[in-house]
């Protein structure tokens, strides 16, 4: 991730396969940002890191073996903090999806921050199927919503000629989609 640009295509899935959209902005980018992290290693050898509070797709553990239809993908992600060992989440392997159980799920501190934010709101990791969201699931209200912020923030850098490539969410607006979570229900526009 710390290798990304905002030029850069990320391999996600949709209800049609697996394809590669561009980063349209970033949510978080704090290469010197600490903090803590679940790592989730599967069965088959793949890991990623997500904070507690990034959404992620866990699936029933029927039929590991067999490929899945992208059109029967679970659309209702869980914060990383309910995973549990023995959960199964989808894998990306070439242009198929299978799915793989969880055989560890660790706590460790690192240092970087980083989520790109996709047209659909997901992107695999390692392998893994994710959303590119946290703290809140509606990933088109989000879009949107940081959608603008990520313009102003562009008009700003423009004018005033700075360029600084860490982003992260504006002071007070965790607080104001904190406020905004307990007002709008929960599933809507959920895609």
């Amino acid at each position: 991730m710390d290798q990304l640009t905002s030029d850069d295509w990320i391999e996600t899935v949709t209800d049609t396969g697996i394809k590669y959209y561009p980063i349209d902005f970033w949510l978080h980018k704090l290469p010197n940002q600490e903090a803590e992290f679940h790592k989730i290693t599967t069965t088959d050898g793949n890991s990623l890191k997500l904070t507690a509070k990034h959404y992620i797709f866990r699936t029933s553990c029927d039929n590991l073996d067999e490929k899945v239809n992208v059109r029967t993908l679970s659309n209702n992600p869980i914060l990383a903090e309910e995973l549990n060992v023995g959960d199964c989440l989808y894998r990306v392997e070439g242009k198929d999806i299978f799915k793989t159980k969880i055989t560890s799920i660790t706590t460790v501190n690192d240092t970087g921050i980083y989520s790109p934010m996709l047209q659909n709101g997901r992107l695999t990791v390692n392998g893994i199927y994710a959303s590119c969201h946290s703290n809140w699931e509606s990933h088109s209200l989000q879009n949107s919503f940081f959608a603008h912020v990520e313009y102003l923030n562009n008009f700003y850098n423009s004018f005033f000629g700075t360029t600084d490539n860490n982003r992260d969410v504006p002071f007070g607006m965790e607080t104001i989609i904190d406020m905004m979570s307990l007002v709008l229900p929960k599933n809507l526009v959920t895609l």
